[in-house]
């Protein structure tokens, strides 16, 4: 039965954190520059292990600069940047091998566990169907219209979830 782990950055060690990152960047979606810093900001880091105790994938509840919240919600089209979205749900990978199991489900699962009520963003490549139904199936919607990546040539579709009650 796979293993979810939700920590603090602080709390990591430092192989926790090399393995974190490891697989962030293993998906190929992410400025690795001051990545290292970005992970120690975040508030919550979700590992979640397989059958046999090996790391299959991660997530994160990420507290972006306003910079980059207000870049990607202009970028879909928003003029206004809502000033109560702050919290972002980001850096969701799961490993070739373990594809297809549920454990982006797990993992956004856990981070809407530790955000609580709060209002919610999160990104993906317009192409990922998988976790476009992942962020749908967890009361997330589409919110504007597709941008372009910075990272890679690709289009990115920002997702919101308003603050539960």
């Amino acid at each position: 039965m796979p293993q979810v782990e939700k920590t603090r950055p602080g709390e990591c060690s430092i192989a926790q954190l090399a393995h974190f990152k490891r697989m962030v960047v293993a998906g190929g979606e992410v400025t690795i520059v001051g990545l290292d810093q970005r992970i120690l900001q975040a508030e919550w880091l979700v590992f979640v292990f397989d059958d046999h105790g090996t790391l299959a994938g991660v997530g994160a509840l990420k507290r972006p600069t306003q910079a980059h919240i207000t870049s990607t919600f202009r970028k879909s089209g928003h003029r206004q940047v809502p000033q109560d979205c702050q919290l972002e749900v980001g850096w969701i990978f799961v490993d070739a091998d373990n594809r297809g199991k549920g454990y982006s489900h797990l993992i956004v699962k856990a981070i809407l566990e530790v955000a609580g009520s709060a209002k919610l963003f999160a990104t993906t490549r317009v192409d990922n169907l998988a976790m476009k139904r992942t962020l749908t199936t967890y009361g997330f919607a589409e919110s504007g219209h597709s941008f372009q990546s910075t990272i890679r040539d690709q289009k990115l579709g920002l997702f919101t979830r308003p603050a539960s009650l």
